[in-house]
């Protein structure tokens, strides 16, 4: 994994989506930051933390700043504002069942496109991150236990590619899981 200074816009953007700056215990991670890579409008944002102990204080934060909780899947808390962000209404995951450093955390995710994430003032991202977003090629990160067909869809609809070894070492997980 590759750590580098965040970009300041991307900061912005988590400050002005949440209301506030966000404390040293938890994660953005995934969806939101690609968006940003992307120039698309996010469609919620994922915290991940440290410890199972933050994700309460997180909630009751989040309450305090006109978020409400709409579901609990059990792997994560749906907290939504009735305030807007550039027009879309604010969702925010409360992931619960990553734990451990950000390294660790952007480990289990599926793709290498998928793989980054903030971490205080710092980003995150696997090494070939950068020349895989670049270059459109979405690649399987094999120590992942879980994709889907849906997820590859969904990339290919942004335009990403994926070669013959990642799409096959994907869908092979697939079909193992019944996915």
């Amino acid at each position: 994994m590759i750590r580098e200074r965040i970009p300041y816009g991307l900061l912005e953007n988590i400050h002005s989506y949440l209301g506030f700056v966000l404390p040293p215990t938890v994660y953005v991670a995934g969806g939101f930051i690609r968006s940003y890579y992307l120039n698309e409008l996010p469609k919620d944002m994922d915290l991940y933390f440290e410890s199972e102990k933050y994700i309460d204080s997180m909630r009751t934060v989040l309450i305090s700043w006109g978020f409400f909780q709409t579901k609990d899947s059990g792997n994560a808390i749906t907290m939504v504002s009735d305030f807007p962000w550039d027009s879309l209404p604010r969702k925010v995951q409360l992931c619960k069942n990553h734990y451990g450093t950000l390294e660790s955390i952007l480990d289990t995710f599926d793709f290498t496109i998928c793989q980054i994430g903030v971490d205080g003032d710092e980003i995150v991202k696997c090494d070939s991150f950068d020349s895989d977003f670049l270059d459109r090629v979405g690649r399987y990160n094999i120590g992942c236990a879980f994709t889907s067909l849906k997820r590859l869809e969904k990339y290919q609809g942004k335009e990403f590619r994926f070669s013959g070894p990642e799409i096959e070492k994907g869908i092979g997980i697939i079909r193992r899981i019944g996915g």
